[in-house]
């Protein structure tokens, strides 16, 4: 359920960025939960055999005092890190949106 505004797009290798413009903070927390419950939910299966599959969630929150796009991506990099040292299969709000 993403709307015509929202844009997905695979950013690295394993790394996917969800841009959900005019969002605020919580929902964007809501949205980013329920699509790591979908994907760890959701059966995955090569050659006959289940494969589990979890995602660690950055969420970072465009804020006017950076300097642009560059630092948004950094923040919920590091977001998106800091789920993954936490145990993995999580969402982690940046603070300097709180």
């Amino acid at each position: 359920g993403l709307r015509r505004s929202d844009f997905l797009a695979r950013y690295g290798g394993e790394e996917f960025a969800l841009v959900l413009p005019g969002t605020p903070r919580d929902n964007a927390a809501v949205i980013a939960s329920k699509l790591r419950t979908k994907v760890e939910k959701h059966e995955f299966r090569y050659n006959g055999e289940r494969i589990a599959v979890t995602i660690s969630v950055g969420v970072a929150m465009w804020s006017v005092q950076m300097s642009g796009h560059e630092e948004l991506i950094k923040l919920a990099d590091e977001q998106m890190y800091r789920a993954k040292h936490a145990g993995r299969n999580q969402v982690v709000l940046d603070q300097a949106s709180v």
